[in-house]
């Protein structure tokens, strides 16, 4: 039901002024995208990781939020919804269509490495588009390195990332894709209640080392004042301990900077100022204190007390 995502090959990278990442090759890039280009010549049919049926009622709320003033006149107007290295999968598509989104986004981008795929999939929408869709561009590029060059900054209400950080072999690699995907985020200040709240979700393996990385690069300086600390969920058929299989769906909310406002802590029910407040399943609250526990989503440790264990695992 979750298709595991191949890795891709590892990439020596060294860091520019702005703390992005440039390639010290040119020809691994292009290996890069040789790989992906084949992978998909043999393959067009490939999700990863899960359908948007399957979190559809999960992620409900939060797009509802970054759509909110859709159709409006002012800050409301023109909503655009980013997959950032969507491959072959349709999820994109799923939201506009299952979820009854069109409407409410005026632009869909869809951006890979491979030209291949999207070229697919560009023949597949001008084949199915109508009147109501919202329009779509495809976008070859470098998933770590795409905002302004492909993507004005601020510009995007909903970033969407199935997979791709799974792909990136390095965690330079995975912090330069995480980089980009906030700084696409819309974060102009709007009224108390009456706000739309952009967000990323990032979709993923259950991985206990994906929930140290996410931690720590929302606490970093320079997103602690532009997101709210994630919301990780995890969604399946039951409890990997019990040979279920799970993905991770992790969301981040923009703050809106409001005067006074302080950072909270959003994994603790509860206790959320954001405007969708973090509700975790039963599923999730047993594999995240299991993995806080054993740094594992499967064994249990030897200590059962779980006394206080949601908490910390998301202390700032």
């Amino acid at each position: 039901m979750f298709p595991h995502l191949e890795s891709v090959p590892q990439k020596q990278l060294e860091s520019t002024g702005d703390g992005r990442v440039e390639d010290d090759n040119v020809e691994q890039l292009k290996g890069y995208r040789k790989k992906w280009d084949g992978v998909y010549s043999n393959d067009l049919d490939i999700e990863w990781h899960c359908s948007f049926e399957q979190v559809r009622d999960l992620l409900e709320p939060y797009l509802q939020q970054a759509t909110v003033d859709a159709g409006t006149e002012g800050e409301g107007h023109g909503k655009v919804l980013l997959d950032v290295g969507c491959g072959s999968s349709s999820f994109a598509e799923e939201i506009m269509r299952i979820g009854g989104y069109a409407s409410r986004f005026q632009e869909v981008v869809l951006t890979d490495i491979s030209s291949v795929i999207l070229e697919r999939l560009k023949s597949n929408w001008c084949e199915r588009q109508s009147a109501a869709d919202a329009a779509r561009r495809f976008v070859v590029c470098d998933c770590r390195n795409f905002v302004e060059k492909e993507v004005p900054e601020g510009s995007v209400d909903v970033v969407i990332d199935k997979g791709t950080l799974d792909a990136m072999d390095s965690e330079a690699d995975k912090a330069a894709t995480f980089r980009e995907c906030v700084r696409s985020l819309r974060r102009a200040p709007a009224p108390e209640g009456s706000s739309s709240t952009a967000c990323f979700v990032s979709i993923s393996f259950p991985a206990v080392a994906r929930l140290h990385f996410l931690q720590a690069m929302a606490a970093a300086a320079e997103f602690h004042d532009l997101i709210e600390s994630p919301h990780i969920h995890v969604v399946g058929d039951k409890d990997p301990a019990y040979g279920g299989r799970v993905v991770f769906v992790s969301i981040f909310q923009v703050k809106h900077g409001r005067p006074g406002r302080e950072s909270v802590n959003q994994a603790s029910p509860g206790t959320s100022q954001c405007p969708v407040p973090y509700c975790p399943s039963a599923l999730t609250t047993t594999v995240l204190a299991r993995a806080q526990k054993s740094q594992s989503i499967i064994n249990e440790p030897d200590d059962e007390d779980d006394a206080n264990i949601m908490g910390a695992l998301f202390d700032e």
